[in-house]
């Protein structure tokens, strides 16, 4: 019986230490972004940096497409840093917020550009 308690106690115990490196800790206070928008406590962890870098690299594609004109997914992977299949999605994701336009239909030909 002793053994199943501390067992428990332990499993309590680490899914508090897991659950505030996931989330940033347990802070009730109102947390904002830059644009003073509440952050949710799911955001403030591990979460909310990813969604923090991911903003961050979709601004860093368009001010790329400003100065350059035109890039392919390679060139856009080279400098990110980020794999070619998140490459993809930063696309699929600026196309349909009508930021970008593909030029080529598939492959190696397909470029980028600002939607004009």
């Amino acid at each position: 019986m002793l053994y199943q308690s501390l067992i428990i106690f332990i499993g309590i115990v680490v899914g508090f230490v897991v659950a505030t490196v996931i989330y940033g800790g347990f802070k009730y206070k109102d947390v904002r972004d830059s644009e003073g928008e509440k952050i949710s406590f799911f955001r403030r962890g591990i979460v909310g940096r990813q969604i923090q870098k991911k903003k961050q690299n979709l601004d860093k594609v368009l001010e790329l497409l400003e100065e350059k004109g035109e890039m392919s997914n390679s060139d856009i992977h080279k400098i990110l840093g980020v794999s070619k299949r998140t490459v993809v999605n930063y696309m699929d994701i600026l196309e349909k917020e009508n930021k970008v336009e593909q030029v080529g239909n598939t492959g190696r030909s397909v470029l980028y550009q600002l939607k004009k």
